[in-house]
Formats: C-alpha cells, structure tokens, sequence
C-alpha cells in the first residue's frame, strides 16, 4: 500500500513499525515511524485537561488538507483515534498520519543555524512558503498559524507548510469569525493578525500578515518582538482575548 494515495483511511495501529521520537510540544508529540514499507511521520495529539473541545478541533483541522496534495504542503494520509501503543495512548486524541519530510524547520534554520542564509536562498525560501499559501487558499483552506516552525523542509531544502491543527476551510458565502468561533480560532499570538485578535472576520488575509513577520524573521534572523516591545505585544493580545471572551459570553448569554 503506497502512502501516496490521496484516500484517507484509518490505519491498522499494528502496521506501524520503528517508532523514533521526533519532537514534542504543547499539541502533543511526534514520531518517524515505518508504515508498509514507507518512512511516515506520526502525530499523536494530546487531548487538553482543561479545554477538551480545543483539542478535539486541533486534531479534526489537521483533515482540513488532508484531500490537497502540493509540493510545498506536508500530505496528510490518515488519522485515527486508535494509538500505537509505542506512543502511550494516555491523554491523547488519536493520531494524525503525515509524509515524513525530514528534522529541520525554518525556525532552527534562522535561529539555530551558522550559515549565511542569502538573498536567493531567501526568496526561494519565501517563494515555496507563498506557492503553498496560494495553494490553500484557493481550495478555501487558511492554515492560521504560519510561523517558521510551522514550515519543514526537505532533504532537497524545499519548505513544506505543516501543521494544520489551527486551520479553517472556508466555505463560499459563509463568513467566520473570530470571536464566535474561539477556541477554534488559535495560532501564535506574535504572528497572529490584528483583525483576529479583534475578533474579526477570518480570511486568507490573516495568513499573509502571518507569512510578512515570517519574511521578516528570515532576513533579519532576529525575534518579532523583544524587550518592552514583547511586554506591550502581550498586554495588547491580553487585553483582545479578554474583549473577545466577554463577546463571546455576551453572545452566548453567559
């Protein structure tokens, strides 16, 4: 069975083999694992203590692109809520089953890295980034948490955006806010779009402010915000979820 086929089915847990840790974070953890003969990479999403609807969206929105298959975009190939038992099935979803693109992300690139990064590298860099933006977006899909280390890259040196545990499809005439659909509506505060912070309208706008601060990461190699900047860009998101919760509430009469 090929993992490129462009079916979602749910994996037999037993047909995951060599399991390798990965990386973990707040979302959970990942594993490179061996599937039919396959290298994959396997996301196990961890069910959250204290917002349990947030998680089991994150782990649902990962689906959003599972059906598009691009050069610059991770293939999603399945999902199941049954967890290989070399992962520990406590306190997870399920997990999300992914083309396994390699170890590095542009985050450790810009930060982590010695090598000069230059101007052609740059742009192609930033090209691969748009080409999959572009992409999503034109099958209604906004990814809502573009950030360095949401983007993987090949052997080839090729970026992938991954990650879609935030992301919304969009249908045709049906707006989305916000403020109305929190918790759904997540990200990174230091990328996120002001219109979301405000609990606006969610559109593919809000990917590109997010992909401009990750331009700006990559030619500079400097964080987003530091020192009292960093204060004043956390009192200022605080202080915008607190006005979108008491909307939220106010809506919901509660």
């Amino acid at each position: 069975m090929s993992v490129s086929s462009s079916v979602i089915f749910t994996p037999r847990c037993g047909t995951l083999l060599d399991f390798l840790p990965v990386g973990s974070g707040g979302f959970g953890s990942v594993y490179q694992a061996e599937y039919f003969g396959e290298t994959v990479a396997v996301k196990k999403v961890n069910r959250s203590t204290k917002n349990k609807l947030a998680s089991q969206q994150s782990f649902w929105a990962e689906l959003n692109a599972a059906h598009l298959r691009h050069a610059n975009i991770v293939r999603v190939i399945a999902a199941t809520t049954c967890v290989p038992p070399q992962c520990g099935d406590e306190g997870s979803i399920g997990v999300i089953l992914m083309e396994f693109v390699g170890r590095r992300n542009l985050q450790q690139v810009i930060y982590a890295g010695t090598e000069p990064l230059g101007q052609h590298r740059c742009v192609r860099y930033s090209s691969d980034i748009v080409h999959g933006l572009r992409f999503l977006h034109s099958h209604g899909v906004v990814h809502l948490d573009i950030k360095p280390a949401n983007v993987l890259l090949t052997s080839e040196d090729v970026c992938k955006i991954a990650d879609f545990g935030c992301s919304l499809k969009l249908d045709p005439g049906c707006e989305v806010s916000a403020a109305s659909h929190q918790p759904l509506v997540g990200g990174t505060y230091t990328h996120r779009a002001p219109e979301l912070l405000r609990g606006e309208r969610v559109t593919p706008k809000a990917d590109i402010f997010s992909f401009g601060i990750t331009l700006w990461q990559l030619l500079t190699r400097e964080p987003p915000y530091t020192g009292d900047r960093e204060h004043e860009h956390v009192s200022l998101t605080d202080t915008q979820m607190l006005h979108t919760s008491t909307t939220v509430c106010k809506e919901n009469n509660v």
